[in-house]
């Protein structure tokens, strides 16, 4: 397993030593000093969110966040790229279908009432009565 990999495990499922709500600006001063004695390798996975949300919208981030964002470019890379990505709703996959069918079911017949007019065309122009008649008089 890679570093990086069981960094992400521990992140995720074992309590760090920082425990922390949401902001990095909220830790104590032990916590870090326990923070960047580690290179900034214990931090809780709610403030590389926050770190990441923050980035994501373009936000300028603190003194504080810019060290943890340095030291933890990969982690927040992946947080970042869980965020961006939005998962499609089922609903708007089923109306899209809806639509799409709807539509094909138009053109279809779009296409058969063109063929009708042409077989009445035809079929007027080949009666005898019609010889001396244009279209709009038939």
């Amino acid at each position: 397993m890679s570093s990086l990999s069981t960094r992400i495990n521990l992140l995720l499922n074992m309590p760090t030593s920082i425990q922390i709500e949401k902001e990095a600006e909220t830790l104590t001063t032990q916590e870090k000093s326990d923070a960047i004695e580690s290179d900034y390798q214990n931090i809780d996975l709610e403030v590389l969110e926050n770190i990441a949300k923050k980035q994501n919208d373009n936000k300028e981030l603190t003194a504080l966040e810019d060290n943890i964002a340095f030291f933890n470019k990969e982690v927040l890379a992946g947080i970042r790229l869980k965020f961006s990505t939005k998962p499609v709703s089922q609903s708007n996959t089923e109306s899209a279908a809806e639509n799409q069918s709807a539509v094909s079911e138009i053109m279809e017949l779009s296409e058969k009432i063109k063929l009708r007019k042409r077989n009445i065309r035809a079929e007027n122009r080949s009666n005898p009565d019609n010889l001396d008649k244009s279209n709009r008089e038939m």
